[in-house]
């Protein structure tokens, strides 16, 4: 006879996460304990990584909370509703992600997430952007800076 497993248990809504995580953050004051990160209120389906680099700690990620439009800085450990962070490679983070089921049973499963793609229309915003006035050629302002210290 095979057994049959229970449902997935869905996430709440963003803004439930949200105040289960004010929630906690007030309990943690109160109790005098660390307080939980922010990521805790986060899927990992709603991150996307911005950026990666090497800090004294090792490395860091950048990640943007695309639900409410924050970023943040973030390392190998770190918690989020359904998972928590395990490794920052180069181009990519490795997550454990964390099903469960509506008869508690929990699975586990290796998620990667690269690096966010530069569409065509950011890379031209980027490159308008830098060719403002104070990004003149260097030479110029060579030039610039030694006719106006000649007497």
């Amino acid at each position: 006879m095979v057994k049959k497993g229970g449902a997935v248990v869905t996430a709440p809504s963003i803004q439930e996460r949200i105040e289960q995580y004010k929630a906690q953050k007030l309990a943690a004051m109160s109790a005098r304990v660390a307080a939980p990160k922010p990521t805790t209120a986060f899927l990992l389906s709603e991150i996307q990584v911005v950026g990666i680099s090497r800090t004294p700690r090792g490395y860091a990620a950048i990640v943007e909370a695309t639900p409410i439009k924050l970023a943040y800085v973030i390392y190998p450990g770190e918690r989020f509703y359904d998972g928590q962070l395990v490794a920052i490679e180069d181009t990519r983070l490795v997550f454990r992600r964390e099903i469960v089921y509506s008869d508690g049973k929990r699975e586990r499963s290796v998620e990667m997430k690269n690096l966010r793609q530069v569409t065509a229309a950011q890379s031209l915003t980027t490159s308008t952007n830098s060719a403002s006035p104070d990004s003149a050629d260097p030479e110029d302002k060579k030039s610039d800076k030694v006719a106006v210290g000649k007497p």
